[in-house]
């Protein structure tokens, strides 16, 4: 639920103060004003005199909870326009994925938030609106109930004002509306209050609310052509008294009532037994053609099977492990019940469905000669993740990473001609494993699914080694590094390690590491064919 309060931010008595804050920044920017005075008023949840002291800085989307307060790590510098590595469509996402945080972990009865907080950043106050009506609905799904009290932020507190927020012209473009007859009975009656277009802006509505509850209870016997009748009269009663003798003309219409009793007691008899196979006939039709249609997710419409449905060609041998299959399981269940009813109507989920497995299907386990292990695909623009590690698909830019894996190349290997595209395919089909630890990942949040996925590719990693023999496990950084400590029978096998080749790191080792000449010395040691990079 969403409701306008006419009061005091700072007196709030929600369980949590919402706010947003850079993720690097260590002092509060002059035109920050609400985390300016969010921060006086409680100095607990001053994150920015943490960062001054440590010099820790976080990660844009993620959620800091110090008392009352909830901070949302929402921009790089709250009080400025945005620069390439930050935008306006990041910091929706950021905020989105912030405020499901924070509703999915703490569970709040209800939040505080200052009405228009984004505008401090240029950011479109009715896009967040829509984050947030999206939010309470597929929480609504799942059967938690969250409401948002948007505050005038006013120091002085008239008497409260309670409006319910809700017009045609918030709605999010996909609203679980069309859906919500195949829905549970109890979810499907939380949708309908949430979705009361006509009470929303009329506040007085609310006073005359006892008199009009007392005429419905006898409309609601009374036969259809009555309705509109009734509905007017309830409508009008502000207006002067003279309005009120109009329900005499109605008496006419209802005295012709009398008549169609008059023909029920004879087509009981023998329209009764009719009816019953007609009505009885329906029934069983319905359950197929719910079971038929699949929920739409606007953001991601190619998610439309179960993810235990992706055929993965050639792994057999591995992936029909317990454990896998269990694992498999799980993350199939995550997707459906908390990852999609949350962003899958307003953030895209990396790669394509169709694509999560494409590094195995490519690469068959009976030709697998190399592991090249990623963090988790590319996360910033549709596009341009294809289930490889590293890899892009042709017409998108190459991205920093793999132009210094280029650069290397180019040194590593003579005569190695540099491509006009990122796509690796070449590589996957020659046998090199493109794989990423985490297979997924939610649009501008990096590691947002590390964890789901971790056990599963760790998995992976344990039985690939275990069953095969000389193969070369490359691991660039700290995290492909870790990998190590999970890998069997390390010395049937040639681990090469090195710095990351990102654009913040190459220049501190990887320039001159030769890891691809390496790998093909290695495997002709071994007489397996070597890798045409």
């Amino acid at each position: 639920m969403i409701e306008y309060v006419n009061g005091d931010f700072f007196s709030a008595p929600e369980d949590y103060l919402m706010c947003i804050a850079s993720c690097t920044a260590n002092r509060v920017d002059r035109r920050e004003k609400l985390t300016s005075e969010i921060f006086k008023k409680f100095p607990e949840a001053n994150i920015y005199k943490a960062r001054s002291v440590d010099g820790s800085k976080g990660t844009p989307g993620s959620l800091i909870v110090r008392g009352k307060v909830a901070v949302i790590l929402g921009t790089f510098y709250p009080g400025s326009k945005p620069y390439p590595n930050d935008s306006q469509d990041k910091r929706l996402i950021w905020f989105a994925n912030g405020l499901h945080q924070l509703c999915t972990q703490y569970k709040p009865g209800n939040i505080a938030i200052r009405e228009k907080f984004c505008e401090d950043s240029g950011g479109d106050w009715q896009a967040y609106l829509r984050v947030i009506d999206d939010l309470v609905r597929n929480l609504a799904l799942a059967q938690q109930s969250v409401t948002f009290r948007i505050y005038k932020y006013v120091q002085v507190i008239p008497l409260f004002s309670l409006v319910r927020y809700k017009t045609p012209s918030t709605l999010p473009p996909t609203t679980p509306t069309p859906t919500s007859p195949q829905l549970p009975s109890s979810v499907a009656a939380t949708l309908q209050t949430l979705t009361v277009p006509s009470p929303v802006t009329q506040a007085p509505v609310q006073t005359p609310v006892p008199p009009v509850s007392a005429p419905l209870a006898p409309a609601q016997p009374a036969p259809v052509p009555q309705s509109p009748v009734q509905a007017a009269p309830v409508l009008v009663q502000p207006a002067p008294v003279p309005v009120q003798p109009a329900p005499v003309p109605v008496s006419p219409p209802v005295a012709s009532v009398p008549v169609q009793p008059a023909s029920v007691p004879v087509s009981p008899v023998p329209v009764q037994p009719a009816p019953v196979p007609v009505l009885v006939a329906p029934v069983p039709v319905a359950p197929p053609v719910a079971s038929v249609q699949m929920q739409a997710w606007g953001a991601n419409p190619e998610w439309t099977t179960p993810l235990s449905a992706q055929t993965i060609h050639g792994w057999d041998d591995i992936m029909n492990d317990a454990q896998l299959l269990e694992e498999r399981k799980r993350i199939e269940t995550w997707f459906e019940k908390d990852e999609l009813p949350v962003f899958g109507h307003h953030i895209a989920i990396f790669p394509p469905q169709n694509l999560i497995f494409n590094a195995f299907n490519l690469c068959p386990l009976e030709k697998t000669r190399v592991v090249i292990l990623g963090q988790d695909p590319y996360h910033s623009k549709v596009g341009e993740a294809m289930g490889l590690s590293f890899s892009i698909p042709p017409g998108v830019k190459v991205p920093s990473s793999l132009q210094n894996i280029y650069k290397e190349l180019l040194t590593d290997i003579p005569g190695w001609q540099k491509p006009d595209h990122g796509d690796l395919t070449k590589w996957a089909q020659q046998g090199v494993l493109l794989l990423n630890c985490a297979l997924t990942v939610r649009q501008g949040s990096p590691k947002a699914h590390m964890n789901i996925w971790k056990p599963f590719t760790d998995r992976i990693l344990t039985l690939l080694s275990k069953k095969r023999t000389n193969l070369v496990f490359i691991l660039w950084g700290n995290f492909a590094k870790q990998k190590q400590n999970i890998l069997k029978n390390v010395d049937e096998h040639c681990i090469i390690t090195g710095i990351h080749p990102s654009g913040l790191s190459a220049n501190r080792g990887f320039f001159g590491s030769k890891p691809f000449s390496q790998t093909n010395d290695y495997l002709h040691s071994k007489g397996l064919e070597e890798i045409q990079w």
